[in-house]
């Protein structure tokens, strides 16, 4: 949706399939290929944009089990992925340039197991799936001796605030599904040790720009932001300006936490994106420069020098409020949860979650109590014009000096623009009783109230293993599988993490895959909030 422009949406062939005035394609009774159109009348003339090609597999045949793997970015077939039926069965094959695998049933339907893996992606596996069309969306490569992201500078010539202070923080977007995303990642997923005369080395996350105006005098202390990124295709935002030291309330103490006596500043500040910025994962490299400037040269990070610089300039306002109105906060690792991250914005397909509004608020009385406030937001702009809303808030645990660890998100997602946004009715506690016993390849999981789905992760060189099931009455077990034959074993020394989710209600885990289900923003919608934990 634009804003002012209306499209008259076209396909060539509609038993293929038809599509709304709202865009919405909808798959017909024949198999087959139509092109998708969409025209709009100009001064000169309708205006069509090229095509797109939609495939419709038809229904699926009785007796049958049909596996689509698709990229999770863009929707289009992921060819020679090695698919592996694990319950009933069990039965392998590799999918076709459509993407396209059938299994065979040899008896009555009943819940199923599957693993889609390819070299060149994560892989999925889905446990107690009941669907006889099922699509699996494989996200790009991530692997953990490689990193993406994006650096630049910050241009506060066009913001409005006035102080000696002059800061921003800058990032990017975050992937759909979010329940897969971190706390850190909003603030550049590092911390860098900044030099600050006659008080010595200060933490500022890595997303952070600072600058100080002393005696007439400008100081820059930090003038690059830093900021890793999920692989793909994604969305650089920065929130800009500077803040009157003197009214600020802010003192000597705040340096050695900057992060959390910062964070209700930046709701003040003016926003700006760049829309679309590619973000390719490329080795870490040892930091012989100290770049981060905590002494080890040997340690390994982001090779900074070769990802995309890009130069953001603040100007949109954030004049758009709404009410948010919390409860008490969860347990996550490491202990209670005592700060709390708002960010609101629009997720956009393939690009993912873009932070139009920053905000937040820290657990003072140290009760596990975070009033309900009146936060803000930008309106949408610079390119962001479609896609739902989303206004995701994280319960977080911040100790001095450091970036926030895994915490428990709730998560709202709306067609409109909120006025306010109730999140009182509770959160999720992390999983962090959870536990993984690499020989017997089992995870136990416990139980947590309101959790309807368990994400597993398992990140290693060579890639990352994603598995789903469905949380169970009691403390759920879940059986990894071996991995598919002839690759090598991602759940093998790897890192891993569990997350919990609480979905909608009547959404229901066994059909979140199907074919017909909406991909990953529609995962998006029907979520309600989650909470992560590492196991190992």
């Amino acid at each position: 949706m634009v804003p002012g422009v209306t499209f008259e949406w076209s396909s060539t062939s509609s038993t293929v399939a038809t599509i709304d005035a709202a865009g919405v394609a909808t798959g017909g009774p024949t198999a087959g290929t139509t092109q998708i159109r969409a025209r709009v009348q100009s001064s000169i003339g309708p205006v069509d944009s090229a095509p797109v090609r939609l495939t419709n597999l038809g229904p699926p045949v009785a007796q049958q089990i049909r596996i689509t793997v698709v990229r999770q970015d863009s929707g289009l077939p992921v060819a020679g992925a090695q698919v592996e039926l694990h319950s009933p069965g069990p039965q392998s094959g590799v999918t076709d340039a459509d993407g396209v695998v059938v299994f065979t049933q040899t008896g009555p339907a009943q819940a199923y197991s599957v693993t889609a893996a390819h070299t060149d992606y994560d892989w999925v596996t889905v446990l107690g799936a009941s669907t006889p069309d099922l699509r699996l969306e494989l996200p790009a490569l991530s692997r953990t001796d490689r990193a993406a992201g994006a650096k630049g500078t910050v241009d506060l010539g066009q913001v409005t605030t006035q102080g000696a202070l002059s800061l921003s923080l800058s990032g990017a977007s975050l992937a759909s599904p979010l329940y897969g995303s971190e706390p850190a990642q909003i603030f550049g997923g590092d911390i860098f040790n900044v030099s600050v005369p006659m008080v010595g080395n200060i933490p500022v996350p890595a997303g952070n720009t600072v600058a100080v105006e002393f005696m007439g005098f400008p100081f820059t202390l930090k003038d690059t932001f830093y900021t890793r990124a999920q692989p793909g295709l994604r969305a650089l935002w920065s929130f800009g300006g500077r803040i009157d030291l003197g009214n600020s309330g802010l003192g000597l103490g705040d340096l050695q936490n900057l992060l959390a006596a910062l964070l209700p500043f930046y709701q003040r500040f003016e926003h700006t994106v760049d829309p679309a910025v590619p973000m390719l994962a490329v080795p870490t490299v040892a930091d012989t420069s100290d770049v981060n400037g905590n002494g080890d040269t040997t340690e390994l990070v982001p090779n900074w020098s070769s990802f995309p610089s890009r130069t953001l300039a603040p100007h949109q306002a954030q004049n758009l409020r709404y009410s948010l109105t919390v409860d008490n906060l969860p347990f996550v690792s490491g202990g209670n949860a005592n700060t709390l991250v708002v960010m609101s914005g629009v997720i956009l397909p393939g690009v993912g979650f873009v932070p139009l509004g920053l905000d937040g608020q820290s657990d003072s009385q140290g009760n596990g109590i975070v009033q309900s406030f009146v936060t803000k937001m930008a309106p949408r702009h610079g390119g962001l014009e479609a896609g739902p809303y989303g206004v995701m808030v994280s319960a977080i645990r911040l100790d001095m000096g450091g970036l926030p660890g895994p915490g428990s998100v709730r998560l709202y997602t709306s067609d409109r623009l909120p006025t306010a946004v109730d999140l009182s009715d509770g959160w999720l506690d992390s999983p962090v009783d959870a536990t993984f016993d690499g020989g017997l390849r089992q995870a136990s999981l416990p139980t947590l109230p309101g959790a309807d789905l368990y994400h597993l992760s398992f990140a290693g060189p060579e890639g990352t293993w994603h598995v789903y099931a469905a949380a169970a009455a009691g403390a759920t077990q879940v059986d990894v599988p071996a991995a598919p034959a002839g690759l090598p074993d991602r759940a093998a020394g790897a890192a891993v993490t569990v997350d919990a989710v609480d979905l909608v209600p009547g959404a229901d885990p066994a059909t979140l895959f199907d074919a017909a289900a909406p991909g990953g923003i529609g995962l998006d919608r029907l979520t309600r909030g989650f909470s992560r934990a590492v196991v190992q």
